[in-house]
């Protein structure tokens, strides 16, 4: 996801509309076990602010990921805005590396896939769920307990615990 800086010819106090649609990478969603479903389309403006260059925008995405409980697959879709300075990738040693909203570009190319998957990443939910009220699988034999209740013993306790059940 690349914006060619050149092409633009962005002068100070100029802005330049831009429109980057790509394939999503899988393995940046193997932690979840997801997969992209449509492509990752990022929209933005890119302006000389007379001193700085920044980047702002939208991207914009559908996943499949599963649900936390019932492992069921889920379609999340991803719509959130960014906004970034451009600097030169030889300033990059004196940012830190926690150093956020930072696109660099080397050879008038700035490259936005580094803050577009920071971008995908941070927009996905620590738990995805089908739906609030979820009731997840059975512990014992793994029924999916939204279709319905198993026969599975809730009383099954271990036994290193039995003496507290005598306390109440």
């Amino acid at each position: 996801m690349k914006i060619y800086l050149n092409m633009l010819k962005l002068s100070p106090y100029q802005q330049q509309d831009f429109h980057i649609e790509e394939p999503g990478d899988n393995e940046l969603l193997d932690t979840w076990g997801g997969r992209f479903l449509q492509p990752v389309v990022v929209e933005g403006k890119i302006e000389h602010s007379g001193k700085d260059i920044h980047a702002q925008g939208k991207v914009q995405t559908v996943v499949e990921l599963y649900c936390s409980r019932c492992l069921k697959p889920v379609t999340y879709s991803i719509d959130s805005s960014f906004f970034a300075a451009v600097v030169d990738e030889n300033c990059q040693k004196d940012l830190s590396e926690t150093e956020e909203d930072v696109v660099f570009q080397g050879d008038g190319i700035a490259d936005l896939t580094p803050l577009v998957q920071e971008v995908i990443i941070s927009d996905i939910p620590i738990s995805v769920l089908c739906q609030e009220e979820c009731r997840g699988l059975c512990p014992n034999c793994g029924k999916d307990l939204n279709t319905g209740t198993c026969n599975c013993r809730d009383d099954n306790i271990d036994p290193r615990w039995e003496k507290l059940k005598q306390l109440t």
